[in-house]
């Protein structure tokens, strides 16, 4: 098995540009390896988002993408990625669950919410806002790394 960092430093994949046709095997190559980075690895949003530069049209995807962003308190993030993954599968149950505690726990929800507005400067981990199970037991165990650094090339 290749490593995917490996993989994405081959020059046929690491030369995949958005000009290719998204049908090129090369491009599907590099959809496939940013898609599929670890979880854990301090670039895994990074590499998704790159992944759904390639191909927006995976729901699960752009739930993955929600998820990450959620962990790192990035809630805009978060919320526009799971919208995008109900837009594309309004039946992805997870996602709408996600979502829904976010708004839940930002205090926009449509009933009026329960939420909490979030305090000025960075934000607290989905826990301090009472997200509930939707992000509580989406989150409990899981570690996500919040650096980043440029281990792989981006595409122009």
């Amino acid at each position: 098995v290749v490593p995917l960092e490996r993989l994405l430093k081959v020059p046929l994949i690491a030369d995949v540009t958005f000009d290719d046709p998204p049908e090129s095997p090369a491009r599907r190559l590099r959809y496939l390896a940013l898609r599929n980075w670890p979880l854990t690895d301090a670039d895994a949003l990074h590499a998704r988002r790159q992944a759904l530069a390639l191909d927006g049209s995976d729901a699960g995807l752009w739930h993955t993408v929600g998820r990450l962003a959620l962990a790192q308190g990035d809630w805009l993030k978060a919320r526009r990625a799971l919208e995008k993954a109900l837009q594309l599968a309004p039946t992805l149950h997870g996602a709408k669950t996600d979502l829904d505690a976010l708004t839940y726990a930002l205090g926009d929800a449509a009933s009026g919410g329960g939420g909490v507005t979030p305090p000025d400067g960075p934000p607290a981990p989905p826990q301090q806002f009472g997200g509930g199970p939707g992000l509580s037991a989406a989150f409990a165990g899981t570690r996500v790394a919040t650096g980043s650094s440029p281990r792989f090339k981006r595409m122009a």
